[in-house]
């Protein structure tokens, strides 16, 4: 298996939220509360961390989480598509 390098990984975050970020501007045209998707998708991919440990720093349940999330990678999908 390759490894990335540290270089690598970081650029591939940085690819990784500027996408996000890119997808959820285009989006906000429509809808202005993409914030907290934004938030929640680089929580969970950049960061790592579980839909509970996400909804515990947002301050909304797992299900919402769930929920949002998979708006936000709908709308990703929609964007790159």
């Amino acid at each position: 298996q390759y490894a990335m390098t540290r270089s690598e990984k970081e650029y591939a975050q940085r690819e990784f939220e500027n996408v996000v970020a890119a997808c959820l501007t285009v989006a906000s045209s429509v809808k202005s509360d993409y914030e907290r998707e934004k938030r929640i998708l680089l929580l969970r991919y950049y960061m790592g961390r579980t839909q509970v440990e996400v909804s515990d720093d947002v301050g909304i349940s797992q299900a919402q989480v769930s929920r949002l999330e998979k708006n936000a990678l709908r709308l990703i999908k929609k964007f790159l598509d």
